[in-house]
């Protein structure tokens, strides 16, 4: 195809040879603008994302290397270097921050500054190139402390806003400072209330209702809903204090009705219940502090109550110890317990007279003896009058009776001797010496002891314990 053409411009007449030649030069001039504009745009797209201080570096075709580094072009060059690379890192950070909505004018101006600035470092003016610069940056700078200052400005007045409950104003301020700063955290919470700000209001003026109603618990159910929409605002704090107020006067009210209600039902233990929760709410309450005692003293009371049915019960069934010990609990919560002074007092004359009455009983033979028996008898007349406290006790005193009887009437021992044979009772009586005699002694132990001039003395050890016989002689000589 291309040989064709070439042959055919070869054997053309020379007006078209010339004429073909011009469109050849023509298409090479419109190849050439096109390469030439596409670099261009390539070298701006770099300038947007790469540091403009490096592209100018490269684009300059001044030799600062060497010894020319100290020349006042090269210091002239390198100053301007340093204000572009400050004038697009400003530029990068203004636009982050939208500094077309709120510092256009200004920010225009310091583009138009850079524009000159540009032209003047590409023709190598750069001391007048640096110039520029700067003052662009001193109005970048500005801007960027203007920023600062609207975002402060808005924050304080979003804040008012909200406190001056008009959610829209509010919105606004903290919308304008989340277009300079997406990431402000007290922007981003200002925001959140502001725009649940209407929805809160409705629902603190259906909790005010309720209040003025009396209806306090769905108040509070309405209260948290509100509280977890917003919890730092004031008009809601507040009211929550009103709230708190309201239901706990309330609530000491009611405790404070039921617990002296629970005192006269006699429900002790309910009744301190409830006036502990009034101290949970005002530790200081006086009312509340009497009913505790009034409480206190009542289940004390109870308790003496039951446990004097206890110590009667123990009484009815002869466990005198026991009921003693009952009696002293008793007076370990209030040793002026008349009663329980009078019992336990009663209930330890029993326990002496059974402890007496046991160690007779325990072993009968020493009524044998006489002062024994006479202790026994003396004893027996003052149990009587306790018969009818108890048939374990009536049982130990007619048992006391009946040894006594049996020591009281005597038994009779008739004793044999030979006549010749001198026989006494130890600790009793001379019976001389006879054949059979027969004496009246008292059931016991004794013993009899029989002599004669020139014989062995004889003794015999009896226990008597029913009508008996003995015989007693001295038989074996000295």
């Amino acid at each position: 195809m291309i040989k064709r053409i070439l042959s055919f411009i070869l054997k053309s007449k020379p007006v078209y040879k010339y004429l073909f030649f011009l469109s050849f030069i023509g298409l090479i001039l419109v190849l050439w603008f096109v390469i030439i504009s596409t670099a261009s745009n390539s070298s701006s797209f770099s300038k947007q994302t790469n540091s403009k201080s490096s592209n100018y570096d490269q684009s300059s075709s001044l030799d600062c290397s060497g010894g020319w580094t100290d020349s006042v072009l090269c210091k002239e060059r390198q100053i301007a270097l340093s204000e572009i690379k400050i004038s697009s890192e400003l530029q990068i950070k203004l636009e982050s921050m939208n500094v077309n909505y709120w510092g256009k004018v200004k920010f225009d101006s310091a583009k138009g500054l850079i524009s000159q600035g540009d032209i003047l470092f590409k023709d190598e003016f750069f001391g007048k190139s640096a110039i520029k610069f700067s003052e662009a940056n001193i109005i970048l700078n500005n801007l960027d402390k203007l920023a600062k200052d609207l975002v402060l400005e808005n924050l304080k007045k979003g804040t008012v806003y909200l406190e001056r409950e008009d959610a829209a104003a509010a919105i606004g301020k903290f919308e304008m400072v989340l277009s300079i700063d997406s990431k402000d955290k007290q922007a981003i919470e200002g925001l959140s209330r502001a725009l649940v700000l209407d929805k809160l209001l409705e629902i603190l003026k259906e909790i005010q209702f309720l209040m003025n109603t009396g209806d306090l618990d769905l108040a509070r159910k309405k209260m948290l809903t509100a509280i977890q929409i917003d919890n730092k605002n004031k008009k809601a704090k507040k009211l929550d204090k009103r709230l708190s107020d309201l239901i706990k006067e309330r609530d000491i009210k009611n405790y404070l009705s039921l617990g002296f209600n629970q005192l006269e039902e006699l429900k002790f233990e309910k009744a301190l219940s409830s006036f502990k929760s009034v101290i949970r709410l005002d530790s200081s309450s006086k009312t509340a502090l009497s009913g505790i005692e009034e409480a206190k003293k009542g289940l004390k009371n109870q308790e003496i109550f039951n446990l004097g049915k206890l110590a009667v019960s123990l009484q009815k069934r002869e466990e005198w110890k026991q009921s003693k010990e009952v009696y002293n609990q008793i007076l370990e919560l209030d040793r002026n317990v008349q009663f329980a002074i009078r019992e336990r007092d009663k209930v330890q004359i029993i326990i002496d007279l059974i402890e007496q009455l046991d160690r007779i009983l325990s072993d009968p033979k020493r009524l044998s003896s006489r002062a024994v028996f006479e202790e026994a008898n003396s004893i027996y007349e003052y149990s009587k009058s306790f018969a009818n406290r108890g048939l374990k006790l009536k049982a130990k005193i007619n048992s006391l009776s009946n040894v006594l009887d049996k020591y009281s009437t005597g038994l009779t021992l008739t004793i044999f001797s030979d006549s010749k044979t001198e026989v006494n009772i130890q600790r009793s009586s001379n019976l001389g010496k006879f054949s059979s005699v027969q004496v009246k002694l008292t059931p016991g132990n004794y013993q009899l002891i029989g002599k004669r001039k020139g014989y062995v003395t004889v003794r015999r050890k009896i226990e008597l314990t029913e009508d008996s016989n003995v015989e007693i002689f001295c038989k074996d000589k000295i």
